[in-house]
């Protein structure tokens, strides 16, 4: 039976131009399962779930409610950013103040200069500007600190609509060059927060104003880095060949910024990840090798919107030889990693995942599940939806064996950790 073009689920699916079976595969149910609802067949209420917790969108936005509500309509869920501009600015600098020594904030602002230029954008001075960035690097301190990466989201916006304030009066072309940087590495912030909650296409608008941002500014690494983070959004939806050219574009940027950072490295590692995607090993490793020559650099990282360093090499090359399926030389750099990251963090959830898909590879589906596990474990802390989604590909890896009592086990973990719409 054909599915219903105007069902909303299928309206939903052709606009990012995908097979059923490729939707399927994001949507974490089979393509049988969508092509039910696509002809409007009810669906049990897991498969919803995961279909709205993977795409990140409501039963109702994707015509999926159960048939006694398909008469009555619901309300739909609330958007990301509600109540983000009831907040008041000076309260949000008083809080910030207040809690500056737990959540790593400077403490040496001068907040109620800071304050009144906010509220008078003709107040703009370099000692503003200076604490404009410092409350930048705050924000990232607590984004990089957190195990829910959209706590920081609200004072972000309410910082960005301040610094676009400014942007819209009279200042010197100095300080707007100053404000354009900040907005670029603040929209750049946005965009890591949209794209932990797998909210793709919000972190893409983030991402581009930040490169047109960085553009304004003449920061050709901070340019570089918003490339850099775009080309991510292609990698983690697979679309390997679609990374590839944003990356040349930063690696270009990169070679006319500043050589004592570590930008190029960064945009070579990367690469490396989207060309074993393609399946090119001899060029994956050629980047790869490239990027080993951040470990000829010092403090090349400015700890905001440049993090890369030579401690990230072994998980990337083990990420990478995971997509290429070469887990004898995918496990050595991996366990490598482990042992750098003793701690319950979304980094160390990630190398687990990909030992997880390791042992897939070579047929140890025991020790998968407990990989999976212990991600599950470290999920549990946060709503990383980079770890939730590195766990519905190891369950998708885990298919095969999913009749098997250790694989029942974690998926049902898994599927507890979906918060139903």
């Amino acid at each position: 039976m054909d599915t219903n073009s105007d069902h909303p689920l299928r309206l939903y699916r052709d606009t990012l131009n995908l097979s059923i079976e490729d939707f399927s595969e994001i949507a974490g149910v089979s393509s049988r399962t969508i092509l039910r609802a696509e002809q409007g067949h009810s669906l049990y209420p897991a498969s919803r779930r995961t279909i709205c917790e993977r795409l990140g969108k409501s039963a109702e936005e994707l015509g999926i409610l159960p048939q006694r509500h398909l008469l009555k309509r619901q309300p739909k869920s609330p958007p990301l950013f509600v109540g983000i501009y009831d907040m008041k600015r000076r309260e949000l600098l008083r809080l910030l103040s207040l809690a500056g020594s737990a959540l790593i904030l400077p403490l040496d602002l001068d907040w109620e200069r800071l304050t009144d230029a906010l509220m008078h954008p003709a107040h703009l001075d370099e000692e503003v500007l200076q604490d404009c960035a410092s409350l930048n690097q705050g924000f990232w301190q607590v984004f990089r600190a957190s195990s829910q990466k959209r706590v920081v989201l609200d004072g972000v916006l309410e910082h960005m609509a301040a610094l676009n304030q400014h942007l819209h009066t009279s200042h010197t072309a100095d300080q707007h060059q100053q404000l354009c940087a900040l907005i670029a590495d603040l929209s750049q912030l946005a965009g890591e927060v949209m794209f932990d909650a797998n909210s793709y296409v919000d972190a893409a608008s983030c991402y581009t104003f930040a490169a047109s941002a960085a553009k304004e500014a003449k920061l050709y690494d901070l340019w570089a880095c918003a490339l850099i983070r775009q080309s991510f959004i292609s990698i983690y939806d697979r679309h390997f060949y679609d990374a590839l050219p944003l990356l040349q574009m930063a690696d270009r940027l990169a070679q006319r910024g500043d050589s004592t950072l570590v930008t190029r490295h960064w945009a070579a590692v990367v690469s490396a990840e989207a060309l074993a995607g393609t399946g090119d090993l001899t060029a994956c490793q050629r980047s790869l090798d490239l990027a080993e020559g951040v470990r000829n650099l010092k403090n090349g990282s400015n700890g905001t919107w440049l993090r890369f360093d030579g401690t990230r090499l072994p998980e990337e090359r083990g990420g990478c030889f995971v997509k290429l399926e070469r887990p004898d030389l995918a496990e050595p750099a991996l366990q490598a990693a482990l042992t750098q990251l003793p701690t319950l963090t979304r980094r160390r959830g990630i190398v687990l995942t990909d030992l997880g898909l390791v042992a897939v590879q070579q047929g140890d589906i025991e020790r998968a599940c407990n990989y999976g596990h212990q991600v599950v474990e470290i999920a549990k802390q946060g709503a990383s939806g980079v770890l939730k989604k590195g766990l519905y590909r190891l369950e998708s890896q885990l298919e095969p064996f999913a009749n098997t009592g250790m694989v029942r086990g974690l998926n049902k973990q898994i599927q507890a950790l979906a918060s139903p719409e």
